[in-house]
């Protein structure tokens, strides 16, 4: 029974040693032999340490601890040898320095690009009461341009001079760089309004909306009070604006006392009052005994003030008439 254990243990033992390679099977040779002697194992696993190590280039012997047997590492990755490794930290460096100036470039081009260089300055010259001609050419020989010309109207100012700039005359501009003007039209012409027969507060509404000064006199006329019955220059000539407008507003006709008429013949009273402007209205008649064919009635009271071409009643005594006998 033990035999045949033994022959079976030794056919298995045998054809494992031959499905594996000799590398293996001398090191499992040496595996059995360490059994009963300790420092033979060791050798013996110095021995297969060395030899992996030839075979592979990557087994390396850790020097043993005293009293014990000496430990190997396990196969790994290779190491890389220096050169090659300062050569890649080379080629890494070098790119991250690439891109660090590259994005350098990048920003100081589109977000911090880099300031103008400072240019001379040129001090803006005083135009006004120039021609434009004139001013044209100043801003040239300065250095300067004119960007744009405004047509205004000027009261006083003739056509074609400059009344206004921007900028104003002492300040600094750059180089080609545009200056504002305004140049006088002249006076703006308008034609007189015609106000006559109007009230004289609109009438002085009507001139002043249209750019003209009113002038006003009072005068005593004919027409009703507060009416315009005259107006220089008269309706319709051109004129500058904004010139001077009389006019002539109408305060009423002149007013007088009125004087006593009473104890005057008809004739004579009628005779006073034509001479003072007065018209006679109808003359009324009545029956008087003391004065019989004279005035001893009048309207207005004498005193009364009374517009020129005013209306003046009268009163006439007249004698009884005779009785009729049957």
């Amino acid at each position: 029974m033990g035999l045949g254990s033994s022959m079976r243990r030794r056919r298995s033992r045998s054809s494992r040693d031959e499905g594996e390679g000799p590398e293996r099977r001398k090191r499992r040779r040496r595996r059995r032999g360490s059994f009963g002697n300790p420092a033979a194992a060791v050798d013996g696993r110095d021995q297969t340490a060395r030899e992996a190590g030839e075979s592979d280039g990557s087994a390396r012997q850790e020097p043993a601890f005293a009293g014990g047997p000496a430990k190997r590492r396990r196969p790994g990755r290779r190491r890389t040898p220096p050169r090659k490794a300062l050569l890649r930290s080379g080629i890494v460096l070098g790119t991250a320095l690439a891109g660090a100036f590259s994005g350098y470039r990048i920003a100081a081009v589109f977000f911090f690009p880099p300031r103008e260089s400072p240019v001379a300055l040129r001090e803006v010259p005083d135009l006004r009461g120039m021609t434009n001609a004139a001013a044209l050419q100043l801003l040239a020989s300065s250095g300067l341009e004119a960007s744009r010309l405004d047509s205004v109207s000027h009261p006083e100012a003739p056509r074609g001079a400059v009344i206004g700039q921007s900028p104003l005359p002492g300040r600094t501009a750059l180089w080609g760089a545009g200056v504002r003007l305004a140049v006088s039209t002249g006076p703006s012409v308008r034609p007189v309004p015609d106000v006559t027969r109007l009230p004289g507060r609109r009438a002085a509404a009507v001139l002043a909306a249209a750019g003209f000064a009113v002038l006003v006199d009072t005068v005593e006329s004919s027409d009703p009070a507060d009416r315009v019955v005259g107006i220089e220059p008269p309706p319709g000539e051109p004129l500058a604006v904004p010139s001077a407008i009389r006019i002539r507003v109408s305060s009423g006709p002149p007013t007088l006392a009125m004087p006593d008429l009473t104890g005057m013949d008809e004739g004579r009273a009628l005779a006073v009052l034509d001479s003072l402007g007065l018209v006679a209205g109808e003359v009324g008649r009545r029956f008087s005994l003391s004065h019989q064919g004279a005035v001893f009635g009048q309207a207005p009271p004498p005193g009364a003030l009374v517009e020129q071409g005013g209306r003046v009643e009268l009163v006439v005594g007249e004698p009884p008439r005779p009785r009729l006998r049957r």
